[in-house]
């Protein structure tokens, strides 16, 4: 079966779902381009959006296929597409005059299309693992400033546990700009953590938080030109995070 029939009948079966009768693509094409002749679900609808005409239930419609394309302005990775997709989704009928959003479809590992417009949040599942929360153990080394072979061996394995993820490098120049400044300025890196010191002035003043932001930046500057450092990170590595066994 050729590429293009192949992407027929997986829209097809996503509308067929979506209207719960029978569909018939008429035309698929990009918009402002000719009919698509022959492309894979997976590549389906990145560049140029893509116009779908059909029928179902003795109507025609005409509707366009969104895909968020990958680029160095925050959307280098899968969840910032996804995130830009559920924006849309959820504002495009609140603005007057604006192009309504019609559904929200995910595309599954065996291509097939499925809305998710339902949806109001994600969770995620994970398996549970037992153990000691690592916090306790910075709590009790506050408290009593006595520092046990089990503390130290512990500090090793997680110095280890980092330098093991370390080790594995990409070759993404704007990837590597774009974690300096989720570094910087996003709300879990440096300008986050400012921003939550402005309740406790008597810790920090705004001054000096001003002025570490400043320097923060300035560091941004001097490492944009050293994108072989990117590499692989733990993005949540914190001891309420932690466990051991």
């Amino acid at each position: 079966m050729s590429a293009a029939r192949a992407t027929r009948i997986k829209i097809e079966e996503y509308l067929a779902s979506r209207h719960q009768a029978p569909v018939v693509v008429e035309k698929m094409q990009p918009l402002g381009g000719s009919a698509v002749e022959t492309v894979p679900l997976k590549a389906f609808g990145y560049g140029a959006p893509i116009g779908i005409d059909y029928a179902a239930n003795g109507r025609h419609y005409h509707e366009v296929l969104h895909r968020i394309r990958a680029n160095q302005f925050g959307r280098e990775r899968a969840d910032d597409r996804a995130a830009a997709v559920w924006l849309d989704f959820t504002t495009f009928n609140q603005l007057p005059r604006h192009v309504p959003a019609v559904d929200m479809i995910a595309l599954t590992h065996d291509g097939s299309l499925t809305s998710i417009a339902d949806a109001v949040d994600l969770m995620l599942v994970t398996t549970y693992q037992p153990g000691c929360l690592y916090a306790d153990d910075l709590l009790r080394l506050r408290d009593t400033g006595v520092v046990r072979a089990e503390d130290q061996q512990r500090a090793r394995a997680l110095a280890c546990y980092l330098a093991e993820i370390h080790q594995i490098h990409r070759n993404d120049p704007p990837l590597w700009q774009r974690r300096l400044r989720d570094l910087i300025g996003d709300g879990e890196g440096i300008m986050g953590l400012t921003d939550s010191y402005g309740a406790y002035p008597e810790l920090l003043t705004a001054r000096q938080l001003h002025g570490l932001e400043i320097r923060a930046n300035e560091w941004r500057w001097r490492l944009k030109s050293l994108p072989h450092r990117l590499a692989q990170v733990h993005g949540d590595f914190h001891p309420f995070n932690i466990v051991f066994r």
